[in-house]
């Protein structure tokens, strides 16, 4: 993918106008046409709204985009059935005002590139896509940042994104490490707790994140053949960890903080908001719990995934 570098940009870099925070529910009218070109040249243009049915086209692809979103919100189409789908998908992008709908879009349009397109070796000829799978996703990903807004796809899934240096130095790490088929299991647990945060589900978030720390240890102990039981809670897991060497003997002592910091922090925060019942009152779990949980999850699961592919 190569973005011109234009004029204009540079002025705006000049006059320090480039977005530093993260915005999650403004989407501009130029941001939504951007994806919504993406779209296109990724899947294809629709030049036969009639050959919907015929799997393997631009038009069968839209059309499932649209049937599954519409089944989803108990409509009968995305817009006016007078038009195509590939035509009611765009004006869904361009005019919805509720955000959590343009990213469902946006997250279902990109796996059907990232899975359906990628693997069909004969659709790019056929339907004349312009850009690759990966080039779509690298400029969607270039667009959200430009835009100043927190969300990014990466591994199959749209995520939130809370600070660019946590995203870019704990987050994404993470899910490259993750993203080895050995800790698939633990992917889908990391991944869900994005899902849950990006909804507003902090509790569920939160219990997933741990659930990912715990199932990435599990993976290790498997690799390595490690005595565990299944039923091992995150501290005995660590302390398992810890006795097969996994941090050399000379670094062990100054890793005792970071064994308080995990058990003490990610496992403290669930149980006292998401694992054990919250009594006559409503547990309001902040977003900022939510953001300590999934960032020290992570930075824990990148050390041990890291320091694991080290071992010989």
């Amino acid at each position: 993918m190569t973005i011109h570098d234009t004029y204009s940009r540079r002025q705006k870099e000049l006059r320090g106008e480039v977005n530093n925070v993260y915005t999650y529910d403004q989407f501009s009218h130029i941001l939504r046409r951007q994806i919504a070109i993406i779209i296109t040249r990724g899947i294809g243009k629709s030049y036969d709204m009639f050959a919907g049915y015929t799997e393997g086209t631009a038009s069968w692809l839209y059309n499932y985009i649209n049937n599954e979103l519409s089944i989803e919100y108990g409509l009968h189409s995305l817009g006016d059935q007078r038009f195509s789908s590939d035509y009611q998908i765009e004006q869904f992008l361009l005019n919805e005002k509720d955000t959590e709908k343009v990213l469902d879009l946006v997250d279902l349009s990109m796996h059907c590139i990232d899975d359906s397109v990628r693997k069909n070796n004969q659709y790019a000829y056929a339907n004349k896509i312009l850009i690759s799978a990966d080039e779509a996703i690298e400029e969607l990903n270039y667009r959200f940042k430009e835009s100043g807004v927190g969300y990014e796809y990466i591994n199959g899934k749209i995520i939130r994104i809370d600070s660019r240096i946590m995203h870019e130095e704990i987050i994404r790490p993470t899910l490259i490490l993750l993203g080895e088929k050995w800790f698939e299991g633990a992917n889908q647990e990391f991944l869900s707790a994005f899902n849950h945060y990006r909804h507003g589900r902090n509790k569920e978030a939160i219990v997933d994140a741990l659930k990912a720390f715990e199932s990435t240890m599990k993976t290790i102990c498997e690799k390595r053949c490690w005595s565990y039981k299944h039923t091992d809670t995150c501290s005995k897991l660590l302390t398992t960890i810890f006795n097969n060497k996994l941090i050399p003997d000379y670094m062990q002592s100054q890793f005792t903080s970071l064994k308080a910091l995990l058990e003490s922090g990610v496992t403290t925060v669930r149980n006292k908001t998401s694992a054990h019942g919250q009594g006559p009152d409503i547990t309001d779990v902040p977003d900022h719990f939510v953001s300590f949980a999934l960032n020290s999850a992570a930075t824990a699961i990148t050390l041990l995934a890291s320091a694991e592919k080290a071992l010989p």
